[in-house]
């Protein structure tokens, strides 16, 4: 899957919002692990962890896919060039990632 931003506004939206979303799952994980609790009344959370290391996975997949897109360069959105960060991703992505078992790696 390749995006195509216009501006650097459209790839730091889009980036902050699947960034955001691994953070959230993060934190429901460390729910599903008794170390904190999300719920305001106390209850526990309906999700298992399972579910919720397949959303982490999901969330930086897609990640990876929106830091491989080309984007125009930040500094000058008159330039004619794009940056491409194939070579590098973002420690989260690669952290998340790790959490896949190899026999089910999907590319996306």
């Amino acid at each position: 899957m390749k995006f195509i931003f216009e501006t650097p506004t459209e790839y730091d939206e889009l980036w902050s919002c699947v960034h955001d979303s691994i953070i959230y799952w993060k934190k429901v994980r460390q729910e599903c692990q008794g170390k904190i609790c999300l719920q305001v009344d106390g209850s526990e959370t309906h999700y298992d962890e399972e579910y919720v290391i397949s959303e982490m996975i999901d969330s930086a997949l897609m990640l990876k896919a929106i830091e491989d897109s080309p984007h125009p360069v930040w500094n000058d959105e008159t330039k004619s060039y794009d940056l491409r960060t194939e070579d590098y991703n973002s420690a989260i992505i690669t952290k998340t990632l790790k959490l896949v078992p190899k026999v089910e790696c999907k590319e996306m």
